[in-house]
């Protein structure tokens, strides 16, 4: 979101040319990663019954972000 004006006015992740249109987004991986993992999911879910995609993205949300040792 960004203000515009005094009104709050949503602005896209990435812009038509293929650049982000979120500052810094470009250096965050996991964020990148999991907005890619939420659309994947947002967009195949009507295929699955059930609980059979909550089975597929079990093992993925279980994943810790990976930390570097000091």
């Amino acid at each position: 979101m960004k203000s515009v004006g005094g009104n709050v006015a949503p602005i896209p992740i990435m812009l038509y040319d293929g650049r982000w249109g979120v500052e810094g987004l470009e250096e965050d991986t996991m964020t990148v990663l999991t907005l890619t993992i939420h659309t994947l999911i947002f967009n195949i879910a009507d295929f699955f019954q059930g609980d059979a995609l909550n089975n597929l993205i079990k093992p993925i949300s279980d994943l810790t972000p990976f930390s570097a040792k000091e």
